[in-house]
């Protein structure tokens, strides 16, 4: 990574784990590590039906929730996907900065994604809009294992807009409201 592209270097301690990440002041949250991510993470505490085999990231940005759970779960097989190259090139810089292995590839969406998780997690993006969010939320199902989990954080502005895409096909197993965000996750 070239020094240039750095901005900051951002300190995490959070759930025993103390981890660093360098951040371009392009990408989502680099003066400190967003409220929402940091509310999805400590969800998935409170939610026993999670397994963590396989994980993905779903627009990592510069790789927080991704490397942050290998390094919680290290036997995991973590991917983390963005449409932002920088973001992939800084999530590979932060795993290694953090000794950690996870794969990192460009994806508009579930474009590049491949085979099922037991896990999919995004922050998702505020200003993506209705139609991204029912393309992020349906699209979860055809990648999940069964039981698989989707955790999404939303801000509280796309939460009718979030109601009107749930179907019968879709449970909420765990809801949870902060300041400004809900985090849901999502069964099918």
């Amino acid at each position: 990574m070239e020094k240039e592209l750095i901005k900051t270097r951002l300190k995490f301690n959070f759930s025993k784990q103390k981890l660093m990440f360098d951040v371009h002041q392009s990408l989502f949250s680099s003066a400190e590590i967003n409220i929402g991510t940091r509310n999805l993470l400590n969800s998935l505490r409170k939610n026993p039906a999670i397994q963590y085999g396989r994980i993905l990231d779903m627009g990592c940005g510069y790789g927080v929730i991704g490397i942050f759970l290998k390094k919680q779960n290290s036997l995991s097989q973590v991917e983390c996907q963005d449409r932002d190259a920088l973001a992939i090139e800084f999530t590979k810089h932060n795993a290694e900065l953090n000794n950690c292995e996870v794969k990192s590839y460009g994806s508009l969406g579930y474009e590049n994604v491949e085979g099922k998780f037991n896990l999919i997690l995004s922050n998702f993006p505020a200003k993506a809009g209705f139609e991204a969010l029912k393309y992020f939320i349906y699209g979860a199902s055809n990648h999940l294992e069964k039981n698989g989990i989707f955790g999404i954080v939303i801000v509280k502005e796309l939460e009718k807009d979030f109601a009107k895409i749930l179907n019968k096909d879709i449970e909420i197993v765990y809801q949870e409201k902060g300041t400004g965000h809900i985090v849901y996750h999502l069964r099918y």
